[in-house]
């Protein structure tokens, strides 16, 4: 017990001697402690930036955040989205209907025309139009007439009376009662004894002899030409396709040729200006048909080479004159619409029109 108490004496006077060693220290240094006379502010700039190194030791503060520096606002990024734009689907074409037929292997007539169809210049409803007009050339007038159709069938043929009689009727009568938009004359098919004549693919001659050019309309309502020499092959290579044909002339035009040997074995005053009917192709379905005026003293009539060089002058590809004389007539509209002479055109056994298929509005 008395030992404890001897080392409890000395800790406590070594601990005496130290406080009295360290206290004078402490005094003498408190009045050396240095005085702050600037506070440096700092001020974060953007890492782009150069900041200049400060010469006294900043207060410590918290880090700044750079602040970024504002953006023109016609400069700021703008944000474009993804977008796909959904096609638009193309409208499913609508079929072109499909043309209205009349029967080719009958003399049915088509649609009544429809009233306001007509006009001065023309005729057009949705399956045929027509634009007719004349002008005058070296002292004859012209009439013609452009028809374009949707269906071969609409080229039709009719008779005065019937297949099997002689019977003739007048061409404003044959034309009404077969509803013609437009009409001409034919080519006297009865006095044809020595031909081959078809119509609306029923034969009415089969006597070829080789002496009349011939047109043959096929079921597409293509023509084709054949002079003398050539008819009898052109017939035997378009059997079974054979819906119309004619036996007259001579040829006008052939496969976009003008035919330069227009007299033939029936010349028909050929050389002479008399009245003159002619039929011609333009194009698919496109037909022109033209009487030239003759025998009065407001038109002197026409050569048969003039009417072919007028018929190749307007783009026919194929041309064949029909009948003419006393027998030329273009019917249009109710009446006869060409200058005739003073009887008037003669009465026929056949006429050629054009028919509609369209019906009554």
């Amino acid at each position: 017990m008395k030992k404890h108490n001897v080392y409890r004496t000395l800790r406590n006077i070594c601990l005496l001697f130290l406080y009295l060693a360290v206290c004078p220290l402490i005094i003498s240094t408190a009045g050396r402690i240095p005085e702050i006379t600037e506070i440096v502010s700092y001020t974060a700039t953007p890492a782009s930036s150069s900041a200049p190194t400060p010469t006294s030791m900043p207060i410590p503060t918290p880090e700044a955040t750079p602040v970024q520096a504002a953006v023109p606002h016609s400069l700021e990024p703008t944000y474009t989205p993804s977008f796909t734009p959904t096609p638009t689907p193309s409208p499913t074409p609508t079929p072109s209907p499909t043309p209205r037929a009349l029967p080719m292997d009958t003399f049915e007539v088509g649609s009544t025309p429809l009233k306001n169809g007509y006009t001065q210049t023309g005729y057009e409803d949705d399956s045929i139009s027509v634009t007719i007009g004349y002008e005058n050339i070296g002292g004859t007038r012209f009439n013609y007439a452009y028809v374009k159709i949707d269906h071969a069938s609409q080229l039709r043929t009719a008779l005065g009376g019937d297949t099997k009689t002689a019977r003739y009727a007048s061409f404003k009568k044959i034309s009404e009662r077969s509803n013609a938009v437009i009409a001409i004359n034919g080519d006297f098919y009865y006095n044809r004894a020595g031909a081959y004549i078809v119509r609306q693919s029923q034969i009415l001659r089969n006597k070829f002899t080789a002496e009349l050019d011939i047109l043959i309309v096929d079921y597409d309502g293509n023509f084709h030409v054949y002079h003398t020499k050539d008819a009898l092959s052109g017939i035997k290579e378009m059997q079974g396709n054979i819906y119309q044909a004619f036996a007259f002339g001579p040829a006008l035009v052939i496969d976009g040729e003008l035919c330069t040997d227009l007299r033939g074995p029936y010349s028909f005053g050929a050389n002479t200006r008399n009245p003159r009917t002619a039929i011609g192709q333009l194009s698919e379905l496109e037909y022109l048909l033209v009487v030239a005026d003759g025998r009065t003293n407001a038109s002197k009539g026409v050569t048969v080479q003039a009417m072919g060089e007028y018929m190749f002058s307007k783009g026919c590809k194929q041309a064949f004159n029909l009948d003419g004389g006393a027998s030329s007539g273009l019917f249009f509209n109710g009446k006869v619409y060409n200058l005739t002479t003073g009887k008037g055109v003669r009465s026929l056994y056949d006429v050629i029109y054009f028919a509609s298929t369209a019906s009554e509005k």
